[in-house]
């Protein structure tokens, strides 16, 4: 009897899904996804440029096949990041869809989209930016960045892609600062360096090594001390180097300068990187 109940759940869950999705569109996606799967990033050989060509034409034929619900559907649903994203792309084009609707309602996803960089990317900050782009319209942001903060549970990854559209106000600062406490979230340091709030160095240096580019963004002497206990550490990192090199121009960097250059010169590292960096600040060279 068990048994017999299984079957019909497990025939119903596949009758809804065909009842939100036609047959041929699942194997569509199903077919493009397992190509995604065996391509390799680079260094393509011959056989996966025919794979590539053959690639393109099953994404033309989703295109013009799928209907505006099952785009809603792939993108609401368990369906793998690839195949969420070709409906994103198609989704942008169809007029009919209420795209910030959608938005709203997937707010929660943190589907990654894995391949494009060196680390995986949420499919929700693509989404964001490709609607708030197309508007141009500031109150839109402003309406969508809202909603994104005032969410509950907050989607972390989100938050953290979509830095350089929050506004700048100390309603935001506040809460970024707030959620970068809470989840030691080295990806909001450069949105709270852009404040200059002097209160907020020990929390910057608190992050380390990643805290590089939130100090380039608030590049304040009190930062001398410890970039130079970072040098002989961190002196072959070329985020450290272009760091220390942008605070040439401050009366109390030569010590910091030359501490480099020593620890450079003792490690028989190639100065020259560091020598880069700093001709480009338009910094006297050792």
């Amino acid at each position: 009897m068990m048994r017999k109940i299984l079957a019909v759940l497990l025939f119903l869950s596949f009758y809804s899904v065909d009842s939100q999705i036609r047959k041929e569109i699942l194997i569509l996606t199903d077919t493009i996804n397992r190509i995604f799967e065996k391509l390799p990033f680079d260094h393509f050989s011959d056989e996966d440029i025919k794979t590539i060509d053959r690639l393109q034409i099953l994404r033309q034929q989703f295109q013009v096949k799928v209907e505006d619900d099952e785009l809603i559907y792939i993108y609401k649903n368990d369906f793998k990041p690839r195949i969420k994203n070709e409906a994103l792309n198609e989704i942008y084009k169809r007029k009919r869809i209420d795209k910030i609707k959608l938005f709203k309602e997937t707010i929660h996803h943190k589907d990654q989209l894995e391949g494009l960089s060196l680390e995986p990317y949420p499919l929700q900050s693509i989404f964001f930016d490709e609607i708030t782009d197309d508007k141009g319209n500031i109150n839109l942001i402003n309406d969508l960045t809202a909603y994104i903060f005032n969410s509950k549970p907050l989607n972390i990854p989100l938050i953290e892609n979509i830095t350089h559209k929050i506004p700048k106000n100390q309603w935001y600062y506040n809460k970024v600062k707030e959620i970068l406490v809470e989840y030691k979230s080295k990806y909001l340091l450069e949105y709270l360096a852009g404040f200059k709030n002097p209160d907020d160095i020990e929390l910057i240096k608190s992050f380390g090594k990643d805290s590089y580019f939130a100090i380039q963004k608030f590049p304040s002497e009190e930062f001398l001390p410890f970039l130079e206990s970072m040098a002989k550490k961190e002196y072959s990192d070329y985020e450290y180097l272009s760091t220390v090199a942008k605070f040439c121009h401050h009366q109390k960097s030569g010590q910091l300068i030359n501490t480099v250059f020593d620890v450079l010169k003792n490690s028989n590292y190639d100065k020259g990187l560091f020598e880069f960096y700093l001709s480009s600040n338009k910094c006297r060279i050792k």
